[in-house]
Parts: C-alpha cells; sequence; structure tokens
C-alpha cells in the first residue's frame, strides 16, 4: 500500500507540474458584460465535479478508492479577451488538477471528493474542492449496464495581479460554485468500464477586483465585483480501465457548450 500511495502522489506531482508550465498570468482590460459572462462560464466549468468513474459501486458493500485527476478545459473566449490585452500571453485552455477520494458503502451509495490545496505558478493563484454523492440502484442490477445517480457540487478560486488604473500591482479574483445533478450509465466488458451521462449543472461566478485609487476592468461599468450565473447541460462519457490494483481512466465532457478532457489514475480496494 505504501508503493501506492507513492504512485498516486508522484503523480499528482506531475499534474501540478504541468499545471506550473502551462500557466500564465492573464490581463483583463474594457471587458464587455458578454465578455466576462463568457470568462465566468468557461471557468466554472473547467472546475465542476468530476471523478472520472462509471456508474457501479466500489465493491459490493464497501469500497475505496484513492488517486489523481488532472486534465483542461478549451477556453477560446478568454484566449481572445486575454490576447487583445497581451498578445504574447497562451491561455487557450485551463487545466485542472485534483486528489481524488471515493467511498462506497451498503446499498449502493457513493461519496466523492476532489480537492487541490492551494497553489502559485506564474503568479497566478488557484484552489479547488468538488464533491458529489451517487447512487447505484441494487434493484436495477439484473440490468446489462450499471445505472446511478449523482448530485455534485464544486468551488474554485483563481486569483492574479495586474495594473487596474494608476495600481500597478491591483489584484483579479475569479471565484466560482457550482451544483448539478447528473444521470449515467456504464457497461463492464471484461477490463473495460465505458460509461457515458448527461446532466444539469447551474453556476455562481464572481469576477472581483481590489485597486487603491478605483479603477475598472469592465467597459460597461464602474463596479469592482462582477456576477454571472450560467446554467446548461453537461454531456460526458469516457471509459475506465481496470488492472488489477490501478485504474486508468480517461473522460470528455462538454459543460454549458464548454469542452473539458481529463486523465485519472487511481488505486481501489
Amino acid at each position: 500500500m505504501n508503493l501506492t500511495k507513492k504512485i498516486v502522489l508522484s503523480l499528482f506531482l506531475i499534474f501540478i507540474t504541468l499545471f506550473k508550465a502551462q500557466a500564465d498570468s492573464p490581463q483583463f482590460s474594457s471587458l464587455t458584460q458578454a465578455e466576462a459572462d463568457d470568462i465566468s462560464k468557461e471557468f466554472s466549468a473547467t472546475y465542476v465535479h468530476t471523478a472520472v468513474a462509471p456508474a457501479k459501486a466500489l465493491g459490493s458493500v464497501w469500497g475505496f478508492e484513492v488517486g489523481v485527476m488532472g486534465g483542461i478545459a478549451q477556453t477560446p473566449e478568454t484566449e481572445k479577451v486575454v490576447k487583445r490585452a497581451s498578445p504574447s500571453t497562451d491561455i487557450s485552455y485551463l487545466p485542472h488538477a485534483a486528489l481524488l477520494g471515493r467511498v462506497s458503502v451498503p446499498y449502493g451509495v457513493t461519496f466523492e471528493l476532489g480537492l487541490l490545496n492551494e497553489i502559485t505558478a506564474s503568479g497566478v493563484t488557484l484552489k479547488s474542492t468538488s464533491y458529489a454523492i451517487q447512487y447505484t440502484p441494487e434493484f436495477l442490477s439484473f440490468l446489462p449496464v450499471a445505472v446511478a445517480a449523482k448530485l455534485h457540487g464544486s468551488s474554485a478560486e483563481l486569483s492574479f495581479n495586474q495594473a487596474i488604473g494608476s495600481d500597478a500591482n491591483g489584484k483579479v479574483s475569479i471565484d466560482t460554485s457550482s451544483i448539478g445533478f447528473d444521470i449515467l450509465a456504464s457497461a463492464n466488458l471484461l477490463i473495460f468500464e465505458p460509461y457515458a451521462g448527461v446532466g444539469f449543472v447551474k453556476t455562481d461566478t464572481d469576477i472581483k477586483t481590489t485597486a487603491s485609487g478605483g479603477g475598472s476592468i469592465f467597459a460597461f461599468s464602474s463596479t469592482n465585483n462582477f456576477n454571472s450565473k450560467n446554467d446548461g447541460l453537461r454531456i460526458f462519457a469516457g471509459t475506465e480501465l481496470n488492472l488489477l490494483l490501478f485504474n486508468l481512466g480517461l473522460e470528455y465532457g462538454n459543460i454549458m457548450g464548454v469542452s473539458r478532457y481529463t486523465a485519472k489514475l487511481s488505486a481501489s480496494f
């Protein structure tokens, strides 16, 4: 088990290293309301909960899974805004990573937690938490596929410094939270478990600025706090490869029109 922990932690460090390598500090200026809404939607969709996992519970009664997840979400609208202010900055996608824990208890109930403690890279500070409870009905075990319902939520915070008005060291913070509900199904094909699901998600995002002497990054208002609420469909599909103790998962998701790709390596017992 010590070897398993070392492998999982090592891979988590790899994901974090990749995050730091790709993180550029964005610069926002003269945002229209539509642009602020687009940034809010792409950021919030990036950190909606996932466990990159099929519909079945872990084990016949009790089960545990620990691992690491990481991936990217495509952010074309955010990239347009950032390149307008700083053409050399590359932010065509946002990375995400988390340590993952899952516990299944009797009656087909599974609890999930994804956690990224605060990290700083290239002047960007990020932390995130996501969680879910999944129910896999035992009375439907006669079906050729496993089916489950999942209620999930998440929160994430990102901040960076930039010039705002006369303040060369202004601060921009993006705080988001989400809640959603999914229905998913999966099939057990020897060592592969493909799965797919559909759901609905609602997000609430604040873009806040702090600057001495005033100033604003918004063209439509002098406010220092813009709130954006978004909702829409979440469609996802993936597969999990089970290799004795270890699991390798890959997932594609489209969340409110935002494409996201996530990989997972975990150990289950």
